[in-house]
């Protein structure tokens, strides 16, 4: 795209030679300390940030152009909010290349999803999505602002913590098909309750007019997601029973028959847990509804991994670790703790609180304690925050637990006491930092 087309689509005051419209841009940048040869920077303003002060940076680093709300002694556009800019530039290059998109949210799951699809389409098609968990109003227009002319499929991850904001990412990203993988008790401080989370999720739809949405035809929501997609002319393709669109079940410990649009096949992942398996229903349901042959992407998904602290299973010589330290919401923690229960062996869970979720956090963490003792772990080790109300519920349960306030103090302890044999779960929301401890026991354990 020239740089003059950039400046009609915004409709700003331009400042610098108008010679410079005839050549082209490369792109997008909102950071001077990154790439910026042959891109456009945008100047977004944040609470602790204010880009503009770095445009001189950005030009020394290659930028051809700016966006900013204020004058700048670079070639500039000024326009009246950069942030919206950026989505008007997304929408533009989205509209340009035309690639099928998948949109893909929900309370838990979406990142591996995501990553799923695009593992899975690789082979068959020109396949890009948005970096990491970079899903937000910044993170994803920014993506698809920089995603190649040759992009055949777009998957497009999702997230909000605020109503309102998965609305405006789908009329940025446009989904031909969209899939919400699961509705769960997150982000609870800024969308309230369940009732919120459905609300909010359903946003994806509104930029669609027919396509398909990919639902869990066993969620409580089930019903309501049809009759929200009734009206725009969506259909809702259901998963997870036997006999939907979609399905699958275990046939040992990692492999899994998928039935998909009538047609089977078995996979071993390397991705264990059922609630990965339930992720690979997602990926594969979609790239059937894009009409590529899912049996085929399915072969390819075999060789999927998952990224760093997104349910790695390792063995430490005797040891099993499980690192799920990348976030937590109840949802996905129940879903480790599933898996976990099903290990032979002394099972041990490292919980760091679930952040986020308000008002209710107390009652949600003791339900974690609670869930924890019926799955039959053996030990519950509390870290920081409201994880202390799961200890106290796994001990009135009649379980073992302990509370820690230092990283360093739960590695002392779980290296003094290890067995062979043990199974160890690290789980935790970003904030915090349960990484920590996975590194503590691979450093004394070897990896």
């Amino acid at each position: 795209m020239k740089l003059g087309e950039l400046v009609e689509i915004l409709k700003g005051s331009f400042s610098g030679e108008r010679s410079i419209l005839d050549g082209d841009y490369q792109g997008l940048s909102i950071d001077s300390r990154r790439e910026c040869e042959g891109k456009v920077f945008v100047a977004l303003k944040g609470q602790n940030f204010d880009a503009h002060d770095f445009v001189r940076d950005a030009v020394n680093r290659g930028a051809v152009f700016c966006v900013v709300e204020r004058h700048v002694d670079v070639p500039h556009l000024l326009v009246d909010d950069t942030l919206r800019a950026l989505h008007e530039i997304a929408k533009a290059w989205r509209l340009r290349v035309d690639p099928k998109v998948v949109g893909i949210t929900g309370s838990s799951g979406k990142t591996t999803t995501k990553e799923m699809v695009r593992h899975a389409l690789s082979h068959l098609v020109k396949c890009c999505a948005n970096r990491g968990n970079e899903n937000n109003l910044v993170g994803l227009p920014l993506n698809l602002a920089n995603m190649p002319s040759d992009t055949e499929v777009f998957v497009a991850e999702m997230g909000t913590n605020a109503f309102g904001e998965i609305e405006a990412l789908s009329r940025i990203v446009r989904p031909d098909v969209a899939a919400i993988t699961t509705i769960g008790e997150s982000h609870l401080e800024g969308l309230g309750d369940l009732e919120g989370v459905f609300r909010e999720k359903m946003g994806i739809i509104s930029s669609m007019s027919g396509g398909s949405l990919l639902f869990c035809s066993e969620s409580p929501f089930f019903e309501k997601a049809k009759a929200l997609c009734s009206v725009r002319g969506v259909e809702v393709v259901p998963l997870g029973r036997k006999g939907d669109f979609g399905w699958f079940e275990r046939v040992g410990f990692d492999a899994v028959r998928f039935v998909i649009d009538g047609k089977a096949l078995t996979v071993r992942l390397k991705v264990l847990g059922e609630h990965n398996a339930y992720n690979a229903l997602f990926a594969l349901s979609a790239v059937s509804l894009l009409g590529f042959d899912w049996r085929s992407a399915a072969e390819a998904l075999s060789t999927f991994s998952p990224a760093k602290g997104r349910f790695v299973v390792e063995r430490l010589g005797d040891i099993t670790l499980v690192d799920d330290t990348y976030n937590a919401n109840p949802l996905s923690t129940k879903a480790a703790l599933r898996f976990l229960s099903g290990l032979e062996g002394r099972k041990i869970f490292v919980f760091g609180s679930m952040l986020e979720l308000g008002k209710e956090s107390r009652r949600l963490h003791s339900e974690i304690g609670s869930f924890a003792h019926e799955c039959g772990i053996d030990i519950l080790i509390a870290f920081g925050g409201d994880a202390k109300y799961a200890a106290s519920a796994f001990s009135k349960s009649g379980g073992q637990a302990l509370v820690f306030e230092r990283h360093e103090d739960i590695v002392d302890y779980l290296v003094s006491s290890l067995k062979s044999g043990d199974n160890i779960l690290v789980k935790g929301s970003r904030g915090m930092r349960m990484e920590k401890v996975v590194e503590g026991i691979r450093d004394c354990f070897g990896s």
